[in-house]
């Protein structure tokens, strides 16, 4: 009987302990502890969407430049850096920070926590400057015509400005490891979430280093290449639209005739009167210059201006009756002299009436085009300011709000305007390529694998 319970015992305290160990071994990892799937699944697809199409524009826009010869310029060699420290952004920053949203904690460590905050400053704070140096680019494409030919500046201006994008942005995410603020990894990990220095110095310093002075900046430039291009292109309209200058008769018109000739001999081709060699020449040549007029204001007139040919063809006939009546001459020349401006402002006016649709077609065609430029720059600085303006205002004042915001705001605020930061990456491969016809045609190439 001993035996029995003995083995017994022993028997129970084998399954005891085996269940024991495989509760333990079954116990789910500590990371997914509190995690909904219902949620987790959804939010880790969206966020998964986002990170691979910033991942794959990015690419494309990287692969375009070093492919197409077209492209190989400066000013798109500046647009490629961009799109390299957004790849880096989507490669580096975003899968964390998904990870951290999914699981509702910061899984990784404080040393991961070092490096993902690092990195979130460097590259975000990157990618704005790199808009700066765009916007720099494009201002003096536009004002400096000597610019976009090789000079001295156009030429240094990419490895310089990038150098000095990388430099301004190190020296925004440095500090806090030189003691300027909070830099302990635990202290960085509060309520087991990574998050940025709150230090208030730093947070100014940053805040305003890394968005609202590069983002005045970019305003800035937008609006002076807005006011540029409208003044070019108004002026381009002016020059197309002044009319040319309308042949007119002199004020003073004078019928000099030293000998009265009978109607039969004048000439047929010119009107005038035949003379003979005694004829005075400066009486001879304002009399070319009477009979001349006439038919100069019927080449400059309009051809559906048949009243005012008719008119001006009656004068030169009226005239050569004038010539050959001494007795009528004053009355005659006083009448010439009113019929001839009467029909050159009729002639003038119908000549502007005809321009004048052309001119109207030019006009619409320079206020398209000044929409259109401003189209363009609204569209650049209002998706970037609509996706890191919230961030900024966001991460300016939950230092000095403190406890408040943090009982007040929910956690999913920070978490939606962070990723609205983040999306700024996403979209810039679209919005300074979509209007560009060489990267659209460099992108077609790559997807049609050409």
């Amino acid at each position: 009987m001993e035996v029995r319970e003995q083995l017994f015992s022993g028997i129970i305290t084998y399954n005891v302990s085996l269940t024991t160990v495989s509760a333990t071994t079954i116990q789910p990892l500590s990371v997914w502890d509190g995690v909904q799937l219902a949620q987790a699944i959804p939010i880790g697809i969206f966020l998964s969407g986002i990170i691979l199409a910033t991942t794959i524009g990015n690419i494309l826009v990287v692969t375009a430049v070093v492919r197409d010869k077209k492209l190989h310029s400066l000013s798109h060699r500046l647009v490629a850096s961009l799109a390299i420290t957004d790849l880096l952004v989507s490669v580096l920053v975003l899968p964390l920070a998904a990870s951290s949203i999914i699981v509702k904690k910061w899984p990784f460590g404080p040393v991961m926590c070092d490096f993902f905050v690092t990195m979130d400053v460097l590259l975000c704070t990157n990618s704005i400057l790199h808009l700066v140096a765009i916007a720099l680019d494009r201002y003096w494409m536009v004002t400096d015509v000597s610019y976009g030919k090789g000079n001295k500046k156009h030429r240094y201006f990419f490895p310089v400005m990038v150098m000095v994008s990388w430099l301004l942005s190190a020296a925004v995410c440095v500090p806090p490891f030189f003691g300027f603020g909070n830099s302990s990894s635990k202290e960085k990990m509060e309520h087991e979430a990574c998050v940025i220095n709150q230090n208030k110095g730093y947070t100014i310093y940053s805040t305003t280093s890394a968005f609202y002075l590069p983002s005045a900046v970019i305003i800035i430039i937008y609006i002076k290449i807005f006011f540029e291009v409208r003044a070019r292109v108004h002026k381009t309209q002016f020059r197309k639209a002044t009319p040319a200058p309308i042949m007119t008769t002199p004020t003073d018109v004078t019928v000099h005739t030293t000998e009265q000739k009978p109607p039969d001999e004048l000439s047929p081709l010119t009107g005038t009167a035949k003379t003979d060699n005694t004829v005075n020449s400066d009486s001879s040549s304002l009399a070319e210059q009477e009979a001349a007029t006439p038919d100069m204001l019927i080449e400059t007139s309009s051809p559906g201006n048949t009243y005012c040919c008719h008119e001006v063809v009656s004068l030169k006939s009226e005239m050569k009756v004038t010539e050959s009546n001494h007795k009528l001459g004053l009355f005659k020349k006083q009448k010439i002299q009113t019929l001839l401006k009467n029909a050159t402002i009729k002639s003038s006016k119908t000549s502007i009436a005809t321009k004048r649709p052309s001119v109207v077609a030019r006009k619409k065609k320079a206020q398209k085009r000044e929409r259109k430029a401003l189209r363009t720059l609204l569209i650049i600085t209002g998706i970037f300011i609509s996706c890191w303006l919230p961030f900024f205002i966001f991460a300016l004042a939950m230092p000095f709000c403190g406890e408040w915001c943090e009982r007040n705001i929910p956690p999913i605020v920070g978490d939606i305007v962070t990723w609205l930061g983040y999306s700024n990456s996403m979209l810039n491969p679209l919005i300074y390529t979509i209007f560009s016809p060489d990267f659209r045609a460099a992108f077609r190439k790559i997807l049609s694998c050409k």
